[in-house]
């Protein structure tokens, strides 16, 4: 039976029951089982009524909601293959990668979502939206003929994001599927959670991306609930309405949080903050006296579990991915008595390549290899991977899949080191390796995580000078211009000359989606960061050569 007729079965099983409830404000809305197995079976049935087959290409563009589920599954059981796009991304990227994968039909939301990726298609294919493939009324059984889905067969097309170069679509099995929902499952199965075996998560990352489907098939597939948010605008708001066991997050939703909560009590009578502040230094320190024991516990009492309970208070721990965590926040949680877990892999890895212990983690540090998956270093420090987790190849892409391979290995393209315990650090990418005039190779990952460590403040920090006499850094974030004259002679300390920045500029505009200069998943665009602050940079290398820093303007 495959992970879709599981699935299926739990929602046909127990018809009163909801497994996918959306969050709207300080509203729960549930879809019952009935509803979704409803939705399913019409979508079967229309996409049958249009010829789709085992094999065939179906683009869904639409926002999160249960319709987009109950698509994504309808398509999967009939054998189909699921290519999901990002409402919010660029249309000219979003029609590139509609027409790459060669679909028999293109599902929408809306006219609006529709007419974004058409306006760039010279010859589209047929097109149908979410509610009339999910309005006819169809009778469910048993009996239903379901496609027998090999370990081989393709079930999905997830295209990357594209830091460089155009995206490539990444093609996941049934087997990949299959092997990484009895490692999240067995995962989730061991926490111990005072739920039992029926907690809900919280959701709101698209569920177009590779680990965010993954969460949400893995509490289906074990039949507990998904609550899920609709509106990325009012997500405090929404995760006190949900008020989950845990949910799955990028960096940037916790530094947030963190941030909000800083701000709050700075705001609030002084000497709150102040006990604060002295919490979080004794909770920083290796050791402490007993006096400091005392005084952590009295603060926790008074102050920390208060801060827990308006973050969430059944929150037992908190699965971050996506990009690097910084130690700090990781270690402000667990301050508050949440675990903040850990998960590390690629899309071409159906997601995971390690994941955090519940019973074992270290800051800073991604986890340990999950089981069936092996990792290896190469002598330049960088991580292969070899398991049943690793994808089958790039759509249409045959030299681009050769050249990720070096025998059966993938290669991740990032730098990591490997502890005696088995616990995966990673340090950088290695196509991000700057190599200036000097000929040193230097991780730009490193001094961007020290710049950022120094100045909290600082949003994103990108070292330039591949090819260039010396390193200068861009920084975006609310950085004053006396932690900004400080910061060039903190960072260097320590540093042998061809590491030094010479010179630093603030971007006052910051780093975003909208500018061209993150990607979806907030990771730093380098190369497109480079040509959209062209000026910026070459004022950066102007005479004088000497350490200097620039502010706007």
């Amino acid at each position: 039976m495959s992970f879709v007729q599981t699935i299926f079965s739990h929602l046909q099983r127990d018809p009163g029951k909801a497994l996918l409830v959306q969050v709207q404000r300080d509203q729960l809305v549930p879809t019952s089982n009935q509803q979704m197995v409803q939705w399913i079976s019409s979508a079967r049935k229309q996409l049958q009524d249009k010829g789709i087959a085992k094999g065939d290409r179906v683009v869904l563009l639409s926002d999160n909601s249960p319709q987009w589920v109950a698509c994504d599954l309808a398509i999967i059981s009939l054998g189909a293959i699921t290519v999901p796009l990002y409402p919010r991304q660029d249309e000219k990227e979003l029609a590139f990668m509609a027409q790459d994968c060669q679909p028999k039909l293109f599902i929408a939301s809306d006219e609006k979502l529709q007419q974004k990726v058409f306006s760039h298609w010279t010859d589209p294919c047929d097109l149908v939206f979410v509610d009339a493939l999910l309005g006819a009324h169809v009778e469910s059984n048993d009996q239903e003929e379901w496609v027998s889905l090999n370990p081989e067969d393709i079930v999905t097309i997830i295209y990357t994001s594209g830091t460089s170069g155009h995206p490539k679509g990444v093609m996941l099995s049934a087997g990949n599927i299959d092997y990484m929902l009895d490692r999240t499952c067995a995962q989730l199965n061991s926490s111990k959670m005072k739920s039992g075996n029926q907690d809900r998560v919280f959701h709101f990352l698209p569920l177009c991306f590779a680990g965010s489907r993954l969460m949400f098939w893995t509490q289906m597939y074990r039949n507990n609930p998904t609550m899920l948010s609709t509106d990325l605008a009012n997500l405090a708001q929404e995760m006190a309405t949900a008020n989950p066991q845990f949910y799955l997050n990028v960096p940037a939703i916790l530094e947030r949080i963190k941030k909000g909560v800083e701000d709050r009590l700075k705001s609030q009578k002084d000497w709150i903050y102040q006990v604060y502040q002295k919490t979080c230094q004794i909770h920083r320190q290796q050791s402490a006296s007993l006096a400091q024991k005392i005084y952590f516990r009295m603060a926790k009492k008074i102050l920390l579990e208060k801060i827990k309970q308006k973050i969430g208070p059944q929150l037992e721990f908190l699965i971050c991915g996506s990009a690097a965590l910084h130690p700090d926040t990781q270690m402000w949680f667990e301050m508050l008595g949440i675990s903040v877990l850990q998960v590390y892999g690629l899309t071409e890895t159906t997601g995971i390549i390690t994941m955090d212990e519940f019973n074992s983690h270290q800051v800073g540090k991604v986890g340990k290899v999950i089981e069936g998956c092996e990792v290896k270093l190469t002598q330049e420090g960088e991580l292969l991977c070899k398991g049943p987790n690793v994808f089958q190849g790039y759509w249409n892409r045959d030299k681009e899949t050769q050249d990720c391979f070096e025998g059966d290995w993938f290669r991740t393209g990032d730098l990591a080191t490997l502890s005696e315990e088995g616990f995966v650090e990673i340090v950088g990418r290695t196509k991000n390796v700057i190599i200036p005039s000097s000929g040193h190779n230097i991780v730009p990952e490193v001094i961007e995580k020290i710049i950022k460590d120094l100045v909290p403040q600082v949003d994103h920090a990108v070292v330039i000078g591949h090819g260039r006499p010396y390193l200068t850094a861009l920084v975006s974030g609310q950085v004053s211009e006396d932690q900004f004259q400080d910061l060039l002679e903190k960072v260097n300390q320590g540093f042998p000359h061809y590491k030094k920045i010479r010179k630093l500029r603030k971007i006052e505009e910051g780093f975003t989606v909208e500018n061209g200069s993150l990607t979806i998943n907030q990771k730093l665009k380098r190369k497109d960061i480079e040509k959209n602050f062209e000026d910026e940079i070459q004022a950066l290398y102007q005479t004088p050569s000497e350490s200097s820093v620039s502010l706007p303007t």
